[in-house]
C-alpha cells in the first residue's frame, strides 16, 4: 500500500481507503495530492464512506474530487478518424460489448486470479463498455513479465476502457494485470489521448461519448461546509454545530475543546477539570440544570470498545452512568438521584436508547422532545408529564409505562408515531388536547381512572384493540377520529 493510501486509511478508514483507490486512480498518480484534497476539503472522520454509500453519493463524490483538480489538463486533438482507425494505428482492436456473453470473451485474456471486477457484475447496466486488444496479444506472454509494471507491454495489451452512464461519461482505463500494479484502473492515466493522439475527440465524435463532469452543488445529510471544508454533525441548534471529535462550529467558527479537558456529548459540554455541564446560546436542558447544581466528587470516563461510559460521582446519593456512542451522542442514561426533571430536559437527544430514572416525579415541558431512538419507556414514579413530551420527530417508542402518572399535559406524544403499542398509565386522571394524535398504531390503552381527555387525542389511530377508560370520562372532539370502530368505542367505553 502506497504512502497516501495509508493516510486516507488513518484518518476516514479503510472502506474509504478502498473507495480512493478505486474511484480516484487519477489523482493517485501524484504523490501526495489525494492526501491533500482529502485533508482540504473532509474533517477527519472514520464514517464518512458509510454516510456517502447509505445516501448513494459515491459517484457524486467521485465527481466531486475531480472537480477539484484540472482534470482536462491537455489540448485534445480533433480528428475525423473513427476510434477503430486510431486504435488500429496503435497496433489495437476495438470492441464495444453489448450483452454479458460478450464481456466474458474477453475473459480468456487474463491470468487467473487477474481478472478484472467486469467480468463479475452486471456491468453493462451502469457502463458503457470497450475492450482494445493488441493484434498481437497472442505473442505477448504473461510468464515474460516476472516484476509487472502497469504500463508495461503487457499490461497494456488488453485494456478495458469504460464510461460510466450516469451522464458523466466518467473514464476508466484498466490493464490487463488488474490490482497486480498500482492503480490499474488509471491505465494511460484514463486519458484516451494518451494511447493516442486525437482518440477523446474521437470518441465525442463518432460515439457521442463526450466526458463531463456533473455541475452540482455536493451536499451530505448531517455535514455543514464551512469555508469549502465538510464536517459531520451530530446536532444543529441555532445555526450551531455539534461535532462529533469534540468539535463545535459557531458563526463559521470552528472550535476545538481539548479531549483532556472536556467531552463534547451532543450538544452538552462537560467540563471534565470543573465538574459541570456547559451550554451555548443560554440554552436551557432539565438534565444539565440537574448535573450543575449537585456536588460531583468524581469524573471518569472509561472506554467500551467504540464506546464510552462516562461514571459520575456525587458526594451524595448513587452514582450517573451516561454511556457514548462513538460520534459521542448519548445513547443510555442511568440516574437514580433526580426527581424532579426541569423543562428542556434532553430535549434534542435523539439517540438515548435506555433511559433509567426510577425516582423521577415530575417532568417538565418539552422533555425528550427530538428523541427517535427509544424503543421502550418505563417511569415508575412519575406523576406529571408537561407539555411536548416526545412530540418532535418520529419516535420509536413501542411501550410506555407509567403506573403513577397524573397527568399527561398537551402534545405529548404527537409526533407521528408508527410504533407505540402499548400505553399503561392506570392512574391517569387528565389527557391534554392533541396529546397521542398521529398515534396510529397504538393497540393498547389503559387508563381505567381517567377523567377528562382533550381534543384530538388518538386523532387518526386505526389500530386500537384494548381501551380502558370510564363510562364518564369527559371526552373532547375529534377523540379517536378514523378509527374504522370509533362509534362502537364512543357507546361502550370498553374494549373492542
Amino acid at each position: 500500500m502506497n504512502q497516501d493510501l495509508k493516510l486516507i486509511k488513518k484518518h476516514y478508514g479503510e472502506k474509504m481507503m478502498h473507495l480512493c483507490r478505486k474511484m480516484l486512480p487519477t489523482i493517485l498518480e501524484t504523490e501526495g495530492l489525494l492526501p491533500s484534497l482529502m485533508f482540504k476539503n473532509f474533517e477527519f472522520n472514520h464514517d464518512l464512506y458509510d454516510d456517502l454509500k447509505d445516501n448513494e453519493l459515491l459517484d457524486e463524490f467521485r465527481n466531486f474530487m475531480y472537480k477539484q483538480v484540472n482534470i482536462e489538463p491537455f489540448l485534445y486533438i480533433d480528428t475525423d478518424k473513427t476510434p477503430e482507425e486510431l486504435l488500429d494505428e496503435a497496433g489495437y482492436i476495438l470492441y464495444e460489448c453489448h450483452s454479458e456473453s460478450e464481456i466474458q470473451s474477453f475473459k480468456r485474456y487474463y491470468k487467473k486470479e487477474e481478472e478484472i471486477c467486469t467480468f463479475k457484475t452486471h456491468r453493462l447496466d451502469v457502463s458503457r463498455v470497450f475492450f482494445a486488444i493488441k493484434k498481437d496479444v497472442n505473442q505477448i506472454k504473461r510468464e515474460d513479465f516476472i516484476k509487472p509494471s502497469r504500463q508495461d507491454l503487457y499490461g497494456t495489451s488488453v485494456i478495458s476502457i469504460q464510461f460510466k452512464k450516469d451522464g458523466t461519461n466518467f473514464l476508466t482505463i484498466t490493464n490487463r494485470y488488474n490490482h497486480r500494479v498500482r492503480n490499474p484502473d488509471a491505465t494511460f492515466s484514463s486519458n484516451l489521448d494518451n494511447i493516442i493522439p486525437g482518440l477523446t475527440k474521437s470518441f465525442e465524435k463518432y460515439y457521442g461519448i463526450v466526458q463531463t463532469i456533473k455541475d452540482r452543488e455536493f451536499d451530505i445529510p448531517n455535514y455543514v461546509n464551512i469555508k469549502g471544508k465538510y464536517y459531520k454533525y451530530n446536532n444543529e441548534i441555532g445555526n450551531i454545530y455539534y461535532c462529533p471529535n469534540n468539535i463545535i462550529i459557531k458563526n463559521e467558527e470552528i472550535i476545538k475543546y481539548p479531549k483532556e479537558k472536556y467531552i463534547v456529548m451532543d450538544y452538552f459540554i462537560l467540563d471534565l477539570q470543573n465538574k459541570k455541564i456547559m451550554l451555548l446560546d443560554e440554552m436551557e436542558d432539565g438534565f444539565a440544570y440537574n448535573i450543575n447544581n449537585i456536588n460531583i466528587k468524581n469524573i471518569m470516563v472509561v472506554n467500551e470498545n467504540l464506546d464510552k461510559k462516562i461514571i459520575i460521582t456525587p458526594d451524595k446519593g448513587d452514582e450517573i452512568i451516561i454511556k457514548l456512542n462513538k460520534d459521542n451522542q448519548i445513547i443510555s442514561i442511568k440516574d437514580t438521584n433526580i426527581i424532579r426533571g426541569e423543562n428542556y430536559f434532553l430535549t434534542y437527544c435523539r439517540n438515548i436508547e435506555h433511559l433509567e430514572l426510577p425516582n423521577l416525579e415530575i417532568l417538565g415541558d418539552d422533555a425528550l422532545y427530538d428523541n427517535t431512538a427509544l424503543k421502550e419507556l418505563e417511569l415508575p414514579k412519575v406523576k406529571i408529564i408537561g407539555k411536548n413530551f416526545m412530540a418532535g420527530e418520529e419516535t420509536a417508542l413501542k411501550v410506555f409505562r407509567a403506573p403513577m402518572l397524573d397527568i399527561l399535559y398537551p402534545y405529548a406524544f404527537c409526533a407521528l408515531n408508527s410504533a407505540l403499542e402499548v400505553l399503561d398509565t392506570p392512574k391517569l386522571r387528565a389527557i391534554g388536547f392533541m396529546a397521542l394524535k398521529y398515534n396510529t398504531v397504538l393497540k393498547v390503552f389503559n387508563a381505567p381512572n381517567l377523567e377528562s381527555i382533550g381534543d384530538f387525542v388518538l386523532f387518526c389511530n386505526e389500530s386500537l384493540e384494548e381501551l380502558n377508560i370510564p363510562q364518564n370520562v369527559d371526552i373532547g372532539m375529534s377523540f379517536l377520529d378514523y378509527h374504522p370502530h370509533r362509534d362502537e368505542i364512543l357507546e361502550s367505553r370498553r374494549a373492542i
